[in-house]
């Protein structure tokens, strides 16, 4: 592995990495609901599978670049490059927990949304059956 396919695993790592941190910005953000009704809730899961979608197509990137890091970082022709290879380890796995991180966070943040959901109908089912039975012994004591 010569220095110039260094220098461009360096290059797709910084990459990577700026585009990590955007992801990482967005997931982060606090939902803000706008309404409570189902459009609401459809409006979060779309814009939840638009999050999977990313996560889907970089995948792939990810997985090459740190296949790449792990190629290099195994190839001992390398002569005296320990601190750029001691870099790209520390990049890899820097990587790797990142990512990690971003698929673990995306998957429950939708976990949440779902239960949220859930608990949401729960609450307006009581809501409404002690509204009948409030109405009822109202009406049934007038």
């Amino acid at each position: 592995v010569s220095t110039q396919s260094t220098g461009g695993l360096e290059s797709e790592i910084r990459e990577l990495k700026l585009w990590l941190t955007e992801f990482e910005n967005r997931i982060s953000e606090p939902w803000k609901f706008k309404g409570i009704g189902l459009e609401e809730y459809k409006s979060n899961l779309k814009s939840h599978s638009d999050i999977e979608k990313k996560i889907n197509q970089n995948s792939e990137k990810v997985s090459t670049i740190l296949n790449q890091g792990e190629i290099l970082l195994n190839d001992f022709d390398i002569p005296s490059a320990s601190s750029d290879t001691h870099h790209i380890q520390n990049d890899i796995s820097s990587i790797e927990t990142r990512w990690t991180n971003i698929c673990f966070k995306t998957s429950e943040r939708k976990r949440i949304n779902i239960e949220t959901w859930e608990q949401w109908q729960l609450y307006l089912e009581k809501y409404r059956y002690l509204n009948k039975w409030i109405e009822k012994d109202f009406h049934h004591d007038s």
